[in-house]
């Protein structure tokens, strides 16, 4: 299989592919700037995940769903509303899509 000018197979290099989710707080300055480090890193491919908090945890009040390591920096927040902050809205990710288009496809 080849993807442009890239061989993909067992017969060939693994391929690194990079992620975006939550890393980019929701800013597309800050969404923009990974993709390009990705792209001076060499990196060819990148992934966008997209959730929302629902689909990973629940809203619960049971000390389980909470970070309890005080020396976490999250210490005493819920996951929920943990990946509520961080999570990608599926708008977002198109127009990351579209950066991505943009300064990767021509590798």
């Amino acid at each position: 299989m080849k993807i442009k000018n890239i061989n993909i197979g067992i017969n060939y290099p693994p391929i690194i592919i990079a992620e975006m989710s939550g890393n980019h707080n929701q800013s597309l300055k800050n969404a923009i700037k990974i993709v390009e480090k990705a792209k001076k890193c060499g990196l060819k491919f990148l992934k966008i995940q997209t959730y929302t908090p629902d689909t990973i945890t629940l809203k619960s009040n049971r000390k389980d769903f909470f970070i309890r390591d005080k020396k976490n920096i999250w210490y005493g927040q819920s996951l929920y509303n943990l990946y509520k902050k961080a999570y990608t809205y599926v708008v977002c990710a198109i127009i990351i899509f579209v950066i991505v288009l943009f300064l990767i496809y021509l590798f």
